[in-house]
């Protein structure tokens, strides 16, 4: 991502990762959703798409928690990211109100990010400021989101993981076994 940082300038953009497909539950598709809760909410703060998931999978994915900011739960006003969480830390630092017990908001693989996200990640870069052996977009959004604050949108859909070859496979048959809805991408 960071190597966009030319042709992106001075406007916020929409990041869809490779690694994943989309499937909207609605007629509206998933980035769509997000596109427009960026521009509903202020258009000036980075938005982070995220899905309701189980404990279990909190160790796979960036979690965050926060406030929710409207009534129908789907805007949260992130109070904190973490990279891949144990179940441990998110039970006692990630839980979201509104959640059934062991729930947890995931990172959908979307966001809109305002272009400041390129400087915190010049900066792990330069510094070799590395997580697990890489450098983190998760680190850089949570000095973004100390920076300038960051809401979460809880995306009316589905997503599947495809980074890893279990999960590539699991995706592939999740993703068959919608069968006769429509399906629509990203």
């Amino acid at each position: 991502m960071y190597c966009t940082r030319d042709w992106v300038g001075d406007e916020p953009f929409l990041i869809l990762l490779g690694d994943h497909i989309y499937a909207s539950n609605s007629t509206v598709p998933c980035a769509r959703q997000l596109i427009e809760a960026f521009h509903a909410v202020n258009g000036q703060q980075s938005v982070v798409a995220v899905y309701q998931a189980a404990g279990e999978e909190v160790s796979h994915y960036g979690t965050i928690t926060g406030t929710w900011t409207n009534e129908e739960h789907t805007i949260l006003n992130v109070a904190e990211f973490a990279e891949k969480p144990s179940l441990d830390y998110a039970q006692h630092n990630l839980v979201t109100d509104g959640l059934p017990d062991d729930a947890f908001l995931c990172v959908y693989g979307q966001y809109i990010l305002t272009p400041n996200i390129f400087e915190h990640l010049d900066r792990q870069i330069r510094t070799d400021d590395r997580q697990a052996g890489e450098i983190q977009l998760t680190t850089a959004l949570e000095t973004l989101r100390h920076e300038e604050g960051m809401l979460a949108f809880l995306v009316d859909g589905d997503h599947y993981d495809t980074g890893l070859p279990i999960n590539y496979l699991r995706s592939l048959v999740s993703y068959y076994e919608r069968g006769g809805k429509e399906v629509r991408s990203t």
